[in-house]
């Protein structure tokens, strides 16, 4: 089976599941803006975790990615054909996106810091992340497309590694880097005197989060190997079960903050929740097909937002941010716009997604066949 051309139902049942809690953590909290009653401080409530969602993508891209690699590696032109595939897959709809916002005068430089032309430099360059990571505003519009900028600068660098390194070497650059990771966290946060800093640059840093795609990448290159993988499989569900605890006890540490101003998500739990993840990878993909879980995460709902879920993580944020302009200069307020609210952030994003899939990036992609 060739990964970068046939789908996994249950790898697009987990991106299902990553950009539905991504939107949920985005969208309900703002419609508490215009219905302040317990139903909506329930959804609220309910969708603090939605952020994970993001982790979720990386760890999946992160096996993929090296996956691909690992197959294609000692083939001609392995470095062209890479990163062609990737501009194709990633750079239309991300750029017609970037273009619209900025161009069509929507970005709010307000609590940037900067102008238009000196934060779009950040953004066409793929390093918006380390714009956030020192603290800057992300405005409006594009504060989610930081975690773009971390894959894509890791699809730079991880090629060559791959390339260079052999299965062995790989395994101890992935393994030293999640821990540096992890402790690079453990400083920011708990020892260094920096608290300009301590909610952004361990979050949005590629430096202190590469450790989710590399946990991915780890298992891709464990999978290479028939005692490596008999032992991953037969780790995965106490890993699973472990990283939930850490987790949920990450969460216990602070129930009203469970990322932010929480030291304990931002160190270990970031850890927990890639460790979570790709637990499940390993287990969706080597369990009977008979079993509860693959069968949970081929549910056509789940694959189907899967199928659409970049398009969608791009699409969600900027359409909720015009509704939330909208609905404060008409001041709504009440439970029927708090819900237009709602219904509407997800139905429009999910229309453009489609449309973006069928008028867009699926002709782009026939493209892949010359690479």
């Amino acid at each position: 089976m060739k990964t970068d051309e046939k789908r996994i139902p249950e790898l697009d049942g987990i991106r299902g599941i990553a950009i539905l809690i991504v939107m949920c953590f985005h969208i309900p909290p703002h419609a508490e803006l215009f219905f302040d009653a317990p139903l909506a401080k329930f959804f609220y409530s309910i969708s603090q975790m939605g952020w994970a969602g993001v982790d979720m993508f990386f760890v999946l891209s992160g096996y993929l990615i090296t996956n691909i690699l690992l197959e294609k590696k000692g083939q001609e032109h392995y470095f062209r054909n890479f990163h062609m595939r990737r501009v194709l897959r990633i750079f239309p709809v991300y750029y017609l996106s970037l273009t619209i916002i900025f161009f069509g005068g929507f970005y709010d430089t307000s609590n940037t810091g900067g102008n238009v032309l000196s934060l779009g430099l950040w953004f066409y360059s793929y390093l918006q992340n380390w714009l956030f990571a020192s603290g800057s505003g992300t405005g409006l519009y594009l504060g989610h497309f930081w975690s773009l900028a971390i894959e894509e600068q890791f699809y730079l660098v991880w090629p060559l590694v791959v390339y260079f390194a052999d299965r062995k070497l790989l395994t101890k650059i992935g393994s030293i880097s999640v821990v540096g990771a992890l402790l690079l966290r453990i400083y920011l946060i708990f020892l260094l005197d920096r608290p300009d800093i301590v909610n952004t640059f361990p979050y949005f840093s590629t430096v202190t989060r590469v450790d989710s795609l590399l946990i991915g990448a780890l298992i891709a290159i464990g999978f290479q190997s028939v005692e490596y993988k008999r032992q991953l499989v037969k780790d995965a569900p106490k890993v699973l079960g472990l990283s939930l605890l850490i987790v949920a006890a990450c969460i216990l540490v602070q129930p009203d903050s469970p990322l932010f101003n929480n030291g304990a998500m931002m160190t270990v739990g970031l850890s927990g929740l890639a460790l979570m993840t790709g637990a499940l990878i390993i287990v969706l993909l080597t369990r009977d097909e008979a079993n509860f879980g693959r069968r949970f995460f081929r549910h056509p709902t789940l694959t189907f937002l899967g199928k659409y879920s970049y398009a969608l993580y791009v699409f969600h944020w900027p359409i909720t941010s015009l509704f939330i302009e909208y609905y404060i200069q008409q001041g709504y307020q009440g439970f029927v716009p708090w819900l237009l609210f709602i219904l509407g952030c997800f139905s429009i994003s999910l229309i453009l997604a489609l449309l973006s899939w069928n008028l867009m990036e699926k002709p782009i992609l026939s493209l892949k066949r010359h690479f």
